[in-house]
């Protein structure tokens, strides 16, 4: 007998953004810019620019470390994310296709981006910098007597509020 597996969702959006304390800072242009001369330091060397990203990523091995900027990292997934997708992409298929496609005049473009950004800082961090905002987010993950499971999740609104 097969067991029946149904999902169900209900959410609260507010088509409001959420502003908080790296609102507007360049994150995205910063990562675009970054990826562009990846692939150009890539194209350069003549090596895939996959492999070129996954090289200069932290070693497994010299973790735990803290950063240039001084955050520190006691582990990450780098390599292992990297892996599943370029596993879930099919990533060296669709190299061999688009090589294939620009011989007949069909130039096609693969994009990989990389990023990592500190999450949940909390009152640590949002204190000394005496950020008016609260950092209460939570997610709550239960498994009901009826076999449901229940998950809830919360964000804290962060816009800015006048100093009082």
């Amino acid at each position: 007998m097969r067991s029946r597996t149904t999902a169900g969702i209900r959410a609260a959006y507010v088509n409001k953004n959420l502003i908080g304390m790296y609102h507007g800072v360049g994150i995205p242009l910063a990562c675009a810019v970054t990826e562009v001369l990846a692939d150009r330091a890539a194209a350069a060397l003549g090596i895939d620019p996959a492999r070129f990203r996954r090289q200069n990523f932290w070693p497994e091995a010299a973790l735990p470390l803290t950063t240039p900027g001084g955050v520190r990292l006691e582990s990450v997934s780098l390599h292992e994310c990297y892996v599943r997708l370029l596993a879930a992409t099919d990533y060296d298929r669709l190299r061999a296709e688009q090589k294939v496609l620009r011989t007949q005049g069909i130039y096609r473009g693969i994009g990989i981006a990389n990023f990592l950004e500190a999450t949940a800082y909390g009152p640590p961090y949002y204190g000394p910098s005496e950020a008016r905002i609260s950092v209460q987010d939570g997610c709550t993950f239960r498994l009901e007597p009826s076999g449901v499971f229940r998950v809830l999740t919360s964000t804290t609104d962060t816009r800015r509020r006048p100093r009082l």
